[in-house]
């Protein structure tokens, strides 16, 4: 008989061997529960005592642990949700002032003085001495592709009340801007009379679809569609609605407007 003709016939040995292993484990184990379900039927407040003197305890512990260690987010893992997949975020900090942020920390670049003498920033050949930042002047700069990126405030109406609510402004179709949001349902907005909510802003009264009103600039109220909804987490204030940088530029408060820019590949 050939070995593979003796493997053969040690399988079925082997199956039964292990098959029997998992019924005496399953049988020990079964014993051991239903010795303890009698025991806790038996003694109730025992047994609800030591839920509470151990079991609570444990679960307040570990959960305590997980929260700390999921909002512990380092450096490397806070880039996507700052920049999404460009290679640099670069902040307005006014004119004469730029604040670029290429690893989601800030360091900013101004024309005072600090704790070391701070460099004057430098005019950008063929645009005026402190003219304003445009995409086409950090596009000329960096040598990459470059997209609008704004962090703003708006005031949407709510029934009787108008509070003035957090807005992320990206048009979070380009691919740079992936990792900044995400879309849980829906779709993003492709127009400036459509908007998308977050998960955080349908938590404090809006929409998740149907109709919006915001309270343009000029103070004029504006419908906007709800056509998806959200979730963003950027560094800093959680936006409750994103919508597309045109939008904001129409509708945000005044002086509410952060202007930045996101930067990263090469120019299409």
């Amino acid at each position: 008989m050939s070995r593979k003709d003796n493997r053969t016939d040690l399988s079925p040995g082997q199956s039964s061997s292990a098959a029997g292993r998992v019924a005496r484990w399953w049988a020990s184990w079964r014993a051991a529960i239903r010795i303890a379900r009698r025991d806790a039927r038996r003694y109730k407040w025992r047994s609800a005592l030591i839920v509470a003197t151990v079991g609570l305890p444990v679960l307040f512990l570990t959960s305590g642990i997980t929260l700390m260690a999921t909002n512990d987010v380092s450096t490397a893992e806070s880039v996507p949700r700052v920049m999404g997949s460009a290679q640099a975020r670069i902040h307005d900090g006014g004119i004469g002032r730029l604040a670029q942020s290429p690893n989601g920390q800030s360091n900013s670049n101004n024309n005072g003085k600090g704790d070391r003498e701070a460099t004057s920033a430098l005019a950008v050949p063929g645009f005026a001495t402190g003219s304003a930042w445009t995409t086409g002047k950090v596009q000329k700069l960096t040598g990459g592709r470059v997209i609008r990126s704004l962090d703003a405030r708006v005031r949407v109406t709510l029934g009787d009340r108008r509070p003035s609510m957090p807005v992320l402004g990206i048009d979070a179709r380009d691919p740079l801007a992936r990792g900044m949001a995400g879309l849980t349902f829906g779709r993003w907005a492709r127009t400036t009379s459509e908007i998308v909510v977050t998960e955080a802003g349908v938590a404090k009264g809006l929409p998740a679809k149907g109709r919006l009103t915001v309270n343009g600039s000029d103070g004029k109220p504006r419908q906007l569609t709800v056509v998806g909804v959200a979730v963003a987490q950027p560094d800093g204030e959680l936006p409750f609605m994103v919508a597309l940088p045109d939008l904001l530029s129409e509708v945000a408060e005044r002086g509410e407007v952060e202007l930045g820019f996101s930067s990263g590949g090469p120019i299409r």
